[in-house]
């Protein structure tokens, strides 16, 4: 089964005066020569799952969308099937969240691969989350927008995230449907980190509290062995028993939050002080473990 390289919360911005942004989006820029040149990345010639939780920009704009995707299809051209979901700051424009959800997703989570089946329909335009797919037809894959019912409203200060009550109980559906079910692994993508128990974040940068615990009794049902998120750039992992406080091998084998990729830097207002260094970890998903815990991509 094919590793996967874990990326996330990368806050790119492109042609703007942002200047921490400008650094994310050269060190992105790195990241993907880097990705192009590891050997470690393509074990016996099979290019590596490119899974990335969110936030590739720090806000919206056509300009930094469109290089983005590009950056994006340069991976995708070099035959690594790359699985993207959106996160808060991919549809923040200024204190606003704008509807760019269709925008986002034509431009950055639609690809074709030979070894991706897709399991939910994929339109050009309109954005369907969650989505679904079959890799060479034994991982299943589920990526989810944990932004769906934000969007339109202003942006929170809190950093909130919400699926809303029909993307869960389609993410219900799909774990009882039979490819997914019967595919050999499940790996479960989304951007808000929904197993954190940091007192300060059960205010901020969390899942709605209703949702989180709808969450867990959906895991605690169905066998999902792999679930990557971002947003807190604290680059955390829990296994299956801190989680759900369960020792059930049908159970969430291990949970990783991917801290924030190239190293950015948000306001201490915007998230505190416990930010640490992202890294680039290379996960095996059978069994469920980090393989490799930093390929140090940004050092090329």
């Amino acid at each position: 089964m094919r590793t996967i390289l874990h990326l996330s919360d990368i806050h790119t911005t492109f042609k703007a005066d942002n200047e921490e942004g400008a650094t994310a989006h050269s060190r992105f820029q790195t990241i993907v020569n880097s990705i192009l040149k590891e050997p470690k990345l393509k074990p016996h010639g099979v290019p590596s799952i490119i899974a990335i939780t969110g936030d590739l920009m720090d806000d919206f704009s056509t300009d930094t969308l469109t290089e983005v995707a590009r950056l994006v299809k340069v991976l995708r051209d070099a035959d690594h099937p790359v699985f993207v979901i959106p996160g808060n700051h991919d549809y923040r424009v200024g204190k606003e969240i704008a509807p760019k959800a269709d925008t986002f997703w034509s431009k950055l989570v639609r690809f074709d691969h030979s070894q991706v089946e897709w399991l939910t329909e994929m339109p050009k335009t309109k954005a369907k989350y969650p989505y679904a797919a079959l890799v060479d037809n034994d991982l299943a894959v589920i990526g989810m927008d944990s932004m769906a019912e934000r969007i339109g409203k202003k942006y929170p200060w809190t950093a909130v995230g919400e699926f809303g009550s029909a993307q869960m109980q389609t993410l219900e559906e799909l774990l009882l449907s039979p490819k997914i079910k019967n595919a050999k692994r499940r790996l479960l993508l989304m951007h808000h980190d929904p197993f954190h128990d940091s007192p300060l974040k059960e205010i901020i940068m969390r899942l709605v509290k209703d949702e989180q615990k709808k969450l867990k009794l959906l895991l605690q049902k169905h066998a999902v062995d792999l679930l990557l998120c971002g947003h807190l750039h604290e680059a955390i992992v829990y296994n299956r028993k801190s989680i759900l406080k369960e020792d059930t091998s049908s159970l969430l084998g291990m949970c990783i939050e991917g801290g924030t990729s190239t190293r950015f830097k948000l306001p201490e207002s915007e998230l505190g002080s416990s930010e640490r260094p992202g890294p680039h970890r290379l996960l095996n998903i059978d069994p469920p473990s980090i393989s490799i815990p930093d390929l140090k991509l940004l050092e090329a």
